[in-house]
């Protein structure tokens, strides 16, 4: 998640780069930076590439820089193709060239232990003090697919969206991102971006989302998680240093950081699907509470696991949760954290459909299609009218579903 104590940086730079540096660049098939290097030849990117290896004096008939310090000044993204024991040291003097985004493909961070814990916490240390945007790390990168941009080590089809409707697809993780994109471009479908998020060291979900919202190519969003969970919770250690400072600090961290979670995804006009492949807990239902639709594996549980830790629902859980299911079930998630499975959330109201596990990428699909298909204006003006009728009378309703109503005429 972001600090709210620093602004986030601007994303055109990862989403849409006009140059790009592959550190780790290989001629080795199959290796990372080989892969990449070959998605971008494949796709026909037309911007500056820039290869970082010491060992070779080119690749391919391209020159090799023998290190980071030898690459122009200001390149819009360095994709890391390297161990992750070189990934700290090389985002040092990434940042001295002042870099636009760093993509960290490599494992091992905060999964793998309080050292690499250690390593994530300066990476997003890093991306703050020097401005850069930091995707990752433990990610699959991204594809532009409005302009022809894949910065992933996943072989791509050299596939733009052209005037197809778009659909946007951000995931932690990068193998629910990478079944969901092979299902729709194997149906013909259009794609607008494709992001794995990752660990999300200093760049979320939410970020990438705002970014959505504006893109004009993007006409439905697809959200889902990583490995069994669609989100397990807030992060334990930004909860144990928030513990330790004062009110006023943890109201800033919470309206400047946290919140802007809901803030974001309440003022989306474009519909949000809620893909639930696994656990959502705590933050992490709250997070699929924002979504416009919620489809659920199977195999998928949630609990408002707060009540456990002493805490509520600081997030817009709360407001939301009885919005769906009711004060009496909003009242026993709540008060007892108990965890319910997806028969039951969908009984309550919590989720719209439940799927088996091995259906659940495509049911998702279908679902983003068929929506992405409609006549958009109607979309966004269902959308806005649905939501505020929870907050106005009958007759301002009406008043404003007629307004709605005579530009939809306009607009057929």
């Amino acid at each position: 998640m972001t600090d709210p104590a620093y602004p986030t940086p601007s994303l055109n730079r990862l989403l849409r780069p006009r140059s790009i540096a592959i550190v780790g660049a290989s001629a080795t098939p199959g290796a990372l930076g080989a892969s990449v290097l070959s998605n971008l030849e494949r796709a026909g990117y037309g911007g500056e590439i820039h290869l970082v290896n010491p060992k070779r004096a080119e690749i391919g008939g391209s020159k090799c820089c023998g290190s980071v310090s030898e690459l122009p000044p200001g390149v819009d993204v360095a994709v890391l193709a390297i161990p992750r024991a070189a990934v700290l040291e090389t985002a040092r003097e990434l940042a001295a060239r002042q870099v636009g985004a760093i993509i960290v493909f490599s494992a091992g961070f905060a999964e793998g232990g309080e050292a690499g814990l250690a390593e994530q916490r300066e990476l997003a240390r890093l991306s703050r003090e020097h401005g850069f945007v930091l995707e990752g790390p433990n990610c699959l990168g991204l594809v532009n697919f409005v302009d022809g941009v894949p910065l992933t080590f996943i072989e791509m089809p050299a596939e733009k969206l052209g005037d197809r409707p778009g659909i946007g697809i951000i995931s932690q993780s990068g193998a629910m991102a990478a079944v969901l994109e092979i299902n729709l471009l194997a149906r013909g479908l259009g794609l607008s971006f494709s992001i794995s998020t990752g660990n999300e060291a200093a760049t979320g979900v939410e970020d990438f989302t705002e970014y959505l919202v504006d893109d004009p190519a993007t006409r439905v969003i697809l959200i889902t998680g990583a490995g069994r969970a669609f989100c397990a919770g807030g992060d334990m250690g930004e909860l144990a240093e928030l513990a330790d400072s004062d009110s006023v600090s943890r109201k800033d961290y919470l309206w400047r950081g946290v919140h802007r979670v809901p803030m974001t995804m309440a003022r989306m006009e474009k519909p949000v699907i809620a893909v639930l492949n696994g656990t959502a807990r705590g933050a992490g239902l709250d997070m699929a509470l924002f979504c416009d639709m919620r489809i659920a594996a199977e195999s998928a549980t949630f609990a408002e696991s707060y009540i456990h830790m002493g805490l509520m629902s600081g997030d817009g859980g709360s407001y939301l949760l009885p919005r769906l299911i009711g004060i009496a079930n909003s009242f026993d998630l709540m008060w007892t954290g108990r965890v319910i499975d997806a028969p039951e959330a969908l009984r309550m109201g919590l989720v719209n459909r439940v799927v088996a596990d091995t259906e659940l990428a495509e049911q998702a699909r279908e679902l983003a299609r068929h929506i992405a298909r409609q006549p958009q204006q109607a979309i966004r003006l269902t959308k806005r009218a649905l939501y505020q009728s929870l907050h106005t009378s009958l007759d301002m309703h009406l008043d404003m579903v007629s307004s709605h109503m005579a530009v939809l005429f306009d607009t057929q």
